[in-house]
């Protein structure tokens, strides 16, 4: 059987210069669940290593599941009140002090079905 790919209410979030926060939701599954992370471009280097991957780790402590810590965001799962994952995320994107705008990508799981959460900032003042 094939899993159906996990369908988001947003695919691509931008944010500006100052940050912010967004929730996620997975509109087809009860569970969303956060694999990894690229900052910038996903690429690899000669030896076939990623380059600019962030992963994600398992912290459960009663109200968070999983967790990206990036450079710039943070993405975070939070459990439901019966301490199971849900089917939310939550993006935190810190100020853009920077003239440079930022991008991530973010890899998301839910068993065999996945997807991708683009995130976009927009430069700091110049």
């Amino acid at each position: 059987m094939k899993w159906p790919a996990i369908r988001l209410d947003k695919s691509e979030l931008t944010f500006s210069s100052e940050g912010g926060v967004e929730t996620v939701t997975a509109l087809n599954y009860s569970y969303l669940g956060i694999s990894c992370a690229w900052e910038g471009t996903q690429t690899v280097n000669e030896k076939n290593e990623w380059i600019n991957y962030v992963p994600s780790q398992y912290v459960f402590d009663g109200e968070v599941a999983y967790l990206i810590d990036g450079e710039w965001y943070r993405v975070i799962q939070p459990q439901s009140k019966d301490n199971q994952s849900s089917n939310q995320i939550i993006i935190t994107v810190d100020p853009n002090t920077s003239s440079t705008p930022r991008h991530a990508t973010i890899q998301l799981e839910c068993g065999d079905a996945f997807s991708r959460l683009e995130i976009n900032q927009n430069a700091g003042p110049r």
